[in-house]
């Protein structure tokens, strides 16, 4: 039993691990989920984090309006993402 243990260890120790390149915002890209897009406008260094603003969309002025809007509309995702040096990221919107 001891063997077998020893044999996976080793063996689980020596195969190449594989990882997903998950990353929920880049810099340069434009991204579909749905129809709903997103692409970053600009990029700031504040402090250590790198906040990534986001490109303003066609949004109502007014939720009861079928006629009054505003091109300067937050993405919807929020007005910015800010990423963390750990890897986090934290999405900045009204609520």
């Amino acid at each position: 039993m001891k063997k077998l243990l020893l044999f996976i260890s080793a063996a689980c120790t020596t195969f190449s691990v594989f990882v997903q390149d998950y990353y929920p915002i880049k810099q340069n890209d434009i991204y579909f989920f749905g129809n709903l897009p997103l692409k970053v406008d600009s990029v700031k260094v504040e402090a250590q984090d790198s906040v990534y603003y986001l490109y303003k969309q066609i949004r109502r002025l007014d939720q009861n309006s079928n006629c009054a809007y505003t091109a300067l509309g937050d993405s919807w995702l929020g007005d910015s993402v800010r990423v963390q040096p750990d890897g986090s990221c934290i999405f900045v919107n009204k609520f």
